[in-house]
């Protein structure tokens, strides 16, 4: 039988997890009915049998890391943004730490359009901490029931009435005793480096074997939030990834940080929604006015294994004895790069899809001539043709791109068309079925309240649990007693 110190040092004593069978993002981002939000646990676990930890507070922080490479701008080719979207303060209470509430003097942390405010008083849970270090005989596990919906119904209004934005969740768990109430909040603030942590007062101070903190960050409404994002295309890398940090400050000990990467994923551009399934039409006139070309565009919205098509007409205006040598489209990728040593934005554009059609002078008729135009989209003629972007902008960068219509006439003017068009990264079978699950979760959220899910328990063993020496091992991620 495995002895309990080989099991306590296979744990980490700090640990982000998501939700058991889930993943960190719940609801839709981008769907603001759908209530997108991350839930997790973040877990504390003692490493040590005789010791248990003496903690001050633990903070929980939602990172954003942008990165851009572009090769020919020498030395000045890297750029780098990181961002703290959000800082939670898990335990203790968020009020008996006022300093928190001082934004440092850091670059890094920037109150932007992304960051989650603070929740007003009214909708925020009380929940207090005495109970935590007091030596009174309780259960050896604590458990303190969520009963309060995150959000309120979509029909309400802000329950603060400010202009500014107040995220419509209540943070994540209400505690109820006889004692003193405190507000707990999340704010764009945070403290960048560790610190060792020195305070004598016994009350600042918390002594506990094990923890289980369950955290919902709500993503704001009148803010976007990009999806994951990574592509290299021919030397010019950009991307954008987040993560979350958890922080824990010990009595008189450097502070233990986690970090775990997260996958973020955005629904507004789906290629099922309808409306990018509406046909769009182009009419547009030769220079010389000799021709006419209409155009049919029959979706905006493409994802992998889609064909990209198009419909093109062409009528003879005031000319005659045209001919019609080349039709030709063309999928256009543009990266947009802010650069901060140059005036205006750096541009590079490639093709990643190209179909051309020679019809070897035909003559164009009174009635005219139509044609269809379709490609598979990737392209596999390309060489780079697995590596795909989609549509997204960020602060660095955005990524965008273009449908081309080429058509080259003799004894008239060439004509071209352009139209933006959204790539997505999801495919259109999947597409469909994510739009199901979205409507099905917009319902719940409107039918419970805010369609709850972090429906976990706060579960907090303290050191005055163990009036003797006890031993104790993990079974199942729980701490038990050993007999």
């Amino acid at each position: 039988m495995t002895s309990p110190c080989t099991l306590i040092r296979q744990f980490s004593p700090l640990e982000i997890r998501p939700l058991p069978h889930l993943d960190f993002q719940a609801g839709f981002n981008g769907i603001p009915t759908s209530a997108p939000r991350l839930v997790g646990i973040v877990q504390v676990r003692s490493k040590e049998i005789h010791q248990p930890l003496a903690l001050v507070q633990i903070t929980l922080e939602l990172w954003k890391i942008e990165s851009v490479v572009i090769p020919s701008l020498g030395i000045s080719n890297h750029l780098s943004d990181n961002k703290c979207l959000a800082r939670q303060v898990l335990f203790p209470l968020h009020s008996e730490h006022p300093e928190n509430n001082i934004p440092p003097n850091d670059n890094n942390y920037s109150i932007s359009d992304l960051s989650i405010k603070s929740p007003p008083p009214s909708l925020t849970s009380d929940w207090i901490v005495d109970s935590y270090a007091s030596d009174q005989d309780n259960p050896s596990v604590h458990t303190h029931n969520r009963t309060t919906p995150p959000i309120p119904p979509p029909h309400l209004p802000n329950a603060s009435g400010s202009s500014v934005y107040q995220p419509p969740y209540t943070p994540f768990r209400s505690v109820s005793t006889t004692s003193s109430s405190n507000d707990t909040s999340i704010t764009p603030f945070g403290d960048q480096t560790p610190i060792l942590s020195s305070s004598s007062d016994p009350y600042a101070t918390h002594r506990v074997w094990s923890m289980d903190l369950p955290f919902e960050i709500p993503f704001p409404e009148n803010s976007e939030i990009p999806s994951t994002f990574e592509l290299n295309r021919s030397g010019t890398i950009c991307s954008t990834k987040y993560e979350l940090r958890a922080h824990m400050s010990l009595l008189g000990v450097p502070d233990i940080t986690t970090t775990v990467p997260v996958s973020l994923s955005r629904y507004d551009n789906l290629s099922s929604w309808g409306m990018y399934n509406s046909p769009t039409n182009i009419r547009q006139v030769s220079s010389d006015g000799r021709v006419v070309v209409e155009v049919s565009i029959p979706k905006l919205c493409i994802g992998p294994s889609d064909l990209v098509s198009v419909f093109v007409s062409i009528m003879p205006n005031n000319g005659s004895k045209i001919r019609v040598q080349q039709l030709s489209l063309s999928l256009v990728e543009y990266i947009t790069f802010i650069h901060p040593s140059s005036s205006s934005p750096i541009v590079r554009k490639k093709k990643v899809l190209r179909y051309e059609e020679d019809l070897d002078d035909m003559k164009l008729t009174s009635e005219g001539l139509s044609k269809s135009l379709s490609k598979p989209f990737p392209d596999i003629d390309f060489e780079d043709a697995n590596i795909t972007g989609f549509t997204t902008t960020s602060d660095l960068y955005s990524v965008q791109y273009m449908l081309v219509i080429k058509v080259q006439l003799y004894r008239a003017r060439n004509i071209e068309i352009t139209n933006p068009i959204i790539v997505s990264p999801v495919e259109r079978s999947r597409s469909q079925a994510l739009l199901n699950e979205i409507q099905t979760r917009v319902l719940d959220v409107r039918q419970s309240h805010g369609g709850v899910v972090l429906e976990e328990n706060v579960r907090i063993v303290r050191a005055s649990d163990f009036s003797k020496n006890n031993m104790f091992a993990y079974l199942n991620d729980d701490i038990v007693l050993l007999s």
